[in-house]
């Protein structure tokens, strides 16, 4: 029985989501923003197959061409999956406030937030670029970047490996 309030139904289902979840990141591994790895399960280095497998069809491909090389885009609901070169995961990134660190941090954090709980977290303003980032901007590397928009606050975050 429960009160007029229903504490004990929210007790029981507050109980109930904790197992779901453990449930769910034991079975599926790791979810949301992950420094230096991917986002939702993508990692960087995944084949095509693998970010289908973990993730589903996506909601768009799409293939385009620039001076650097040719690539193919995997679209979902809150994030993009970049194959530079069609081969392998090369980048993820959000634009999204679902997807976030096991800490909270993502898209909407201050600065002054990711600076705090991204460990290791370097943040800059050079050449009319505000970011915070993880890693070390040589190519090949794998770098985490947090760009930060007008109101001081991240707007994208960027998972991959330094082309040039």
């Amino acid at each position: 029985m429960t009160n007029m309030h229903g504490t004990k139904w929210v007790a029981a289902a507050c109980a109930g989501l904790a197992l779901a979840s453990a449930a769910a990141a034991s079975a599926g591994g790791a979810r949301g923003l992950v420094v230096q790895k991917g986002i939702h399960g993508v990692r960087l280095g995944m084949t095509q197959a693998q970010v289908k497998a973990t993730a589903g069809t996506p909601r768009k491909v799409e293939r385009t061409t620039t001076e650097l090389g040719s690539s193919t885009i995997y679209r979902y609901r809150t994030y993009t999956v970049t194959f530079f070169n069609h081969s392998r995961v090369s980048q993820v990134a959000t634009q999204s406030v679902v997807e976030r660190t096991t800490n909270g941090i993502g898209v909407g954090s201050s600065r002054a937030a990711v600076a705090a709980k991204v460990p290791g977290a370097k943040c800059v303003k050079e050449v009319g670029y505000d970011h915070c980032y993880v890693g070390t901007w040589k190519a090949g590397a794998t770098i985490t970047d947090f760009a930060i928009g007008a109101g001081g606050r991240v707007g994208r975050v960027s998972i991959g490996y330094v082309i040039d």
